[in-house]
């Protein structure tokens, strides 16, 4: 686990300003913190209905998608610009998936 990336999604989490995101990001430092480099947004929707279980999370896909990806740019922002990718950006059946190295 690289710590910069650690503290770049802790920093995203924090600084998230819209209802869902403090828990997608939170979801997605767990699943990183857990040793997983490599997650999707099954992953991240099952982590966020832990989390949170007031929301419905089977309808927010695109809002899980979306901060995949800023979760990327945000990582890769406060680093050196290539420790994040989008490894797939297939939204059917939560095929989105971002990479941490």
């Amino acid at each position: 686990m690289n710590q910069n990336v650690e503290t770049a999604l802790k920093d995203a989490r924090n600084s998230a300003n819209t209802k869902l995101a403090p828990f997608i990001f939170r979801s997605i430092l767990e699943l990183y913190q857990q040793g997983h480099n490599e997650i999707n947004a099954d992953m991240v929707k099952s982590k966020c209905m832990q989390i949170e279980r007031s929301t419905n999370w089977n309808g927010r896909i695109p809002a899980i998608c979306n901060a995949m990806r800023n979760s990327v740019y945000y990582v890769n922002q406060r680093c050196d610009g290539s420790l994040a990718k989008i490894s797939s950006e297939n939204r059917d059946h939560n095929g989105f998936s971002i990479k941490f190295s």
